[in-house]
């Protein structure tokens, strides 16, 4: 997602350039169409460019773009021609980006790459991840592994999964899901949320 006007950011560099290394397609979604100064053909030749400095694929670099306004709820791919609602937006989603694949739901194949962090003023620092393989458990033993760091443990305090525009405490969830968890206070973005328990253990995710 980038700026009508302003273009790829520094984080569109860090978040494009972890998606093509694992081999993901790109659907460009160019927001904010609705802005006066909004420039479309300036962002998608940045966007392009981008793509070519990472080193995109053939099939990464053939990539479709929606134009949207979030604020007024529009999209469509010409900009000077935009739908009342956000069908062209879910249909190139579904169309252009492969559905997840999930190689097990058994809890010790946790697997949850940390992508943001969110405080709360009684539960502290938390983790919002989605859940790329496994199942964990409210009360859960875990760990925090990455690639260049020493595993951290700790203990799952809270658990939650995001329904519709909030979000649900539950006890246990499963691959596909994106949660919010508390327990850990030294999380961060990079982390991957593995199981603490028994002698299996995922690897972290890159």
């Amino acid at each position: 997602v980038v700026d009508s006007v302003e273009g790829p950011k520094p984080q569109t560099r860090f978040v494009l350039d972890k998606a093509l290394k694992r081999g993901m397609k790109v659907l460009v979604v160019v927001n904010k169409i609705d802005r006066p100064a909004a420039r479309p053909d300036y962002v998608v030749d940045k966007v392009f460019d981008l793509m070519m400095e990472l080193g995109a694929s053939d099939e990464q670099i053939d990539f479709t773009t929606v134009f949207a306004s979030g604020l007024q709820g529009t999209s469509g791919l010409d900009p000077d021609n935009l739908e009342e609602d956000m069908k062209p937006l879910f249909d190139a989603v579904k169309e252009h980006i492969d559905a997840p694949k999930v190689e097990s739901t058994a809890s010790e194949n946790l697997q949850c790459l940390v992508s943001n962090i969110d405080y709360d003023q009684f539960k502290g620092k938390m983790g919002i991840a989605r859940v790329t393989n496994g199942s964990v458990k409210n009360g859960q033993a875990v760990a925090l592994a990455h690639p260049d760091k020493p595993k951290k443990t700790g203990r799952l305090t809270s658990l939650y999964v995001f329904d519709n525009l909030g979000k649900k405490e539950v006890e246990e969830a499963s691959a596909g899901e994106i949660i919010m968890f508390s327990g850990l206070d030294d999380v961060e973005i990079g982390d991957t949320l593995v199981t603490n328990v028994g002698d299996v253990v995922a690897d972290p995710l890159p």
